[in-house]
């Protein structure tokens, strides 16, 4: 036997393997604790995880040098619990703690070439979740099975203080207790004795040591079963000062635990039914409490019974509530002497609604009759087997009375009544259980085969299944991952402090959602969107995690490759976004160039008149010069003191002939109205150069502004003034509106293009008849959303067929060299694109055309994010 902290000090045994074995290491990592028993059953090799699990079931350390653990293993070998002649074996132990473990042991025995026994691999599993989780499953049969037990003693003709100690025998067993027993309590409450009692083996009776105690030796204790409470202690030392007296009597019986139900008549406290433990502190669960409440019922019924005739009859009442209350199907029936089963004699409530005979019916029917016809045989074969062993579980499909099967799990004895061998069995429909246990079949199966990839661990990471898909995706075996973390798939890119928030969100009771890259175990990388659930058992306790993940590199690859064609389309938008700014000033220098010769004569019109005025202002000026110069001559000779009065007249003279020869009088008169005139014209000038700058201005403008409508278009009709006078008169309905979020320029473009556009389809429709003029209408309104403006003409109009295209760009009805095509197109988008606006047409051919635009007075701008 080597050591087991410092393992092996063999120079012959484990140090030649430690140098000549490359596999040593191997079995020192494996995480299944594992034990090497040589050809003689004695240990040879004990793995690391082995090492941690004995160490809690000992003292041992590092200084012990392997003594206490290889005492633990030789005393498993010697007491026969680790069986070399089983494969598997199932063991309870209690580690340092004082926790109850359970150890399942596998073993596989090694042979060599010749057959020869040469050792024992023994691996050991924790599976105390496992084994506990599965006794709650089957406790909750055993206590039902225990009250059906408990419920046959007391059928027919029976012996008081046989069924009374069957019945505390059953209560022992299914409660884990040290003793079960009945007090009675007599003499108006004034004393209690011990009257029943059943011991575990080894456990010594009280009964005959508990007789004639004065019940005011336990006053607390009597208080609680007054009034009707369950005692239920699960730590006596920790028992309520109140009860100091109770404590101390209990502790000196060596008692640990105890649960005590008060038994009553009426209303009367006759005595208690209680367990105990003298070995470990217990709590039990609800069913021994609901099972002791029944069983105290019960007993309360059957003291009863025997007391008097009365109580007899009531206790049989009881009884048979008990018996038609359970949910469950009980059939009693007589065995023939040839071991073959006889009529039912008895049935319950509930075996008649499970299979749908009345109670006659089903008196009359026989175990076989109540399963189909394939299982007869079975059913005659398992009473034999019954009889031969006393009692038998087993599952088998009743065939009701419209012919559905039911599937049952039947719990049946041998019990005697009025001194007959009957046979009882209780049959328990297990349809939900097979319901569900198809249900997890079916589960585990679309789990298994799902396209998606499925991992639970325990709560300390450690996995402990992985679907199919799992392994397909990731290339690792089931073999291989199991025991280990999902970390062995990290691909490295992702920060440690990543995973600690992972890690604690989900030990939080939270779901985890995210993109995760992971490695194969080719080492290639990939994508899967992951979700990380906690599952909790029914206390609401975290067992274990379980991750679903959705393979989607190819959507990331997608993503990443869309990214950069989002790219390319910016840049190209970008470009587009330019050209169509280049496009839409080309379009607006276009079309001012068209008026370029108008916009020239509409400014040569005033120019004429104010160079004209400024020619007639200098010759007024020189003349105004020559009189000052007069007047300053007269003004120097009034400063000689001996000058002759007549040369002043003189001089004087001249001055007023001079004023009559150059029409001074005139030119006072005249003089203001140059001036008007002249700031008139330049005031014209200016207001035509200001439209042509706002018109034409190269600068990009791409942020919204306040804007006049009404403004814009007297602005415009200023521009185009000379395109329209000889052939059109203008008339304006521009009422009130509010001024409007847009793009100055873009707006005053549109209504220069369609403004133009009508004065030229007023020329062409006249162009025969010089003589006439046109009238286009332009009308303003607005509402509570929008401002509205009409441009309407009673040119040549736009035929039917083209109405729908001349929104389309390069769609011209004009001649070559008279029109890009790109007007109106370009309108429609600064209208409708940019200020999320509408423009209409309508149009009757030789009637006239109206255009209708209509304009947000507020936009709606995105917030940046």
């Amino acid at each position: 036997m080597k050591c087991l902290c410092g393992f092996i000090n063999n120079k012959n045994g484990a140090d030649k393997l430690l140098e000549d074995n490359k596999f040593y290491s191997v079995f020192q990592n494996i995480k299944i604790p594992t034990i090497v028993l040589n050809n003689t059953d004695e240990v040879e090799y004990i793995n690391n995880a082995a090492v941690r699990l004995l160490i809690t079931f000992t003292d041992c350390s590092l200084s012990c040098g392997g003594r206490k653990c290889r005492e633990k293993i030789h005393g498993w070998l010697q007491e026969g619990l680790c069986n070399l002649e089983n494969e598997k074996h199932y063991e309870l132990l209690v580690d340092n703690k004082g926790k109850k473990r359970y150890l399942e042991i596998s073993l596989k025995k090694l042979f060599n070439g010749r057959n020869e026994k040469i050792g024992t691999i023994v691996n050991l599993n924790d599976v105390t979740d496992q084994y506990l989780a599965e006794k709650y499953i089957s406790r909750s049969f055993e206590v039902t099975k225990t009250i059906y037990n408990i419920t046959s003693y007391f059928v027919g003709n029976f012996d008081l203080d046989s069924a009374i100690n069957n019945a505390l025998a059953d209560i022992g067993r299914i409660s884990d207790a040290s003793r079960v027993y009945i007090f009675r309590i007599y003499e108006n409450g004034e004393k209690m004795e011990n009257i029943y009692e059943w011991c575990a083996e080894g456990v010594t009776p009280k009964k005959y040591n508990l007789r004639d105690l004065p019940t005011k030796m336990f006053p607390w204790w009597m208080k609680q079963l007054y009034e009707d409470k369950i005692i239920h202690v699960t730590d006596i030392s920790k028992m309520p000062e109140e009860a100091g007296a109770e404590k101390e009597i209990l502790e000196s019986q060596g008692i640990k635990s105890l649960l005590v139900v008060p038994i009553k008549r009426k209303d009367e406290l006759i005595g208690y039914l209680g367990v105990d433990n003298v070995y470990n502190t217990i709590k039990w669960n609800s069913f021994v409490s609901q099972l002791l409440q029944l069983a105290g019922k019960l007993f309360s019924s059957v003291f009863e019974r025997k007391e008097t005739e009365e109580a007899l009859l009531e206790s049989e009442k009881r009884f048979r509530e008990l018996f038609e209350s359970v949910n469950v199907a009980i059939f009693l029936h007589r065995i023939e002497g040839n071991g073959a089963s006889g009529r039912f004699i008895m049935v319950n409530d509930f075996a008649c609604k499970l299979l749908g005979y009345e109670r006659e019916e089903l008196l009359g029917m026989k175990p076989e009759d109540t399963v189909g016809k394939s299982q007869i045989n079975e059913i005659k074969l398992l009473i034999k087997d019954i009889v031969r062993k006393g009692h038998l579980t087993f599952e088998t499909t009743f065939v009701n009375k419209e012919g559905k099967t039911i599937p049952v799990e039947v719990n049946s004895h041998i019990c005697a009544i009025d001194g007959e061998e009957m046979l009882m069995s209780i049959a328990k429909d297990i349809s939900q259980r097979k319901k569900a246990e198809e249900e997890i079949k079916i589960l585990h199966r679309a789990i298994d085969q799902s396209s998606i990839l499925v991992i639970i661990t325990d709560y300390n990471g450690k996995i402990q299944y992985v679907n199919t898909k799992f392994t397909e995706m990731t290339g690792y075996t089931f073999e291989e991952v199991i025991g280990k973390t999902p970390s062995i798939l990290k691909a490295g890119k992702k920060p440690l402090k990543f995973y600690e928030s992972m890690v604690a969100n989900i030990r939080s009771g939270k779901e985890w959602r995210g993109e995760l890259e992971n490695t194969k175990k080719s080492g290639e990388t990939y994508w899967v969107l992951t979700s990380i659930s906690p599952i909790l058992n029914e206390y609401g306790q975290i067992t274990h995690y379980i991750a679903i993940e959705e393979d989607i590199t190819e959507r990331k690859k997608m993503e990443i490759e869309l990214k950069k064609r989002n790219k390319e389309l910016n840049d190209t938008l970008d470009r587009l976004k330019s050209m169509q700014q280049q496009l839409i000033h080309q379009e607006k220098m276009a079309g001012i160039g068209q008026l370029a010769a108008g916009v020239a004569h509409e400014i040569n019109n005033p120019l004429g008149y104010v160079t004209s005025n400024f020619e007639i202002l200098k010759k007024y000026l020189e003349k105004y010069r020559g009189l000052i110069d007069k007047y300053n001559d007269y003004a120097k000779s009034l400063k000689v003191c001996d000058i002759d009065k007549n040369e002043l007249d003189l001089m004087l003279k001249e001055i007023v002939d001079y004023r009559e020869e150059n029409s001074i009088d005139f030119i006072d008169e005249d003089i203001d109205g140059l001036f008007v005139d002249t700031m008139d014209g330049l005031s014209r000038i200016s207001k035509i150069v200001n439209g042509l700058r706002t018109f034409s201005r190269i600068e990009r403008q791409e942020n919204f502004e306040e804007y006049d409508l009404n403004e814009g278009i007297e602005n415009t009709l200023l521009i185009a003034n000379n395109e329209i006078k000889y052939y059109a008169e203008v008339k304006k309905e521009l009422t009130p509106i509010p001024v409007i979020d847009a793009l100055t320029d873009q707006i005053n473009q549109v209504l220069l293009n369609i403004i133009v556009n009508a004065a030229q389809a007023i020329r062409k429709k006249n162009e025969n008849n010089s003589g006439i003029m046109g009238m286009i209408s332009i009308r303003t309104y607005s509402d509570s959303e929008f401002v509205y403006c009409e441009i309407e003409d009673n040119g040549i109009g736009i035929p039917e067929k083209n109405i729908s295209r001349i929104f389309n760009p390069f769609f011209t009805t004009k001649p070559v060299g008279q029109g890009t095509g790109l007007g109106l197109s370009i309108s429609y988008d600064i209208i409708k694109n940019k200020h999320n606006g509408d423009i209409l047409v309508s149009s009757t051919q030789n009637v006239g055309t109206k255009f209708t635009i209509k304009l947000p007075i507020k936009q709606e701008f995105e917030e940046e994010i």
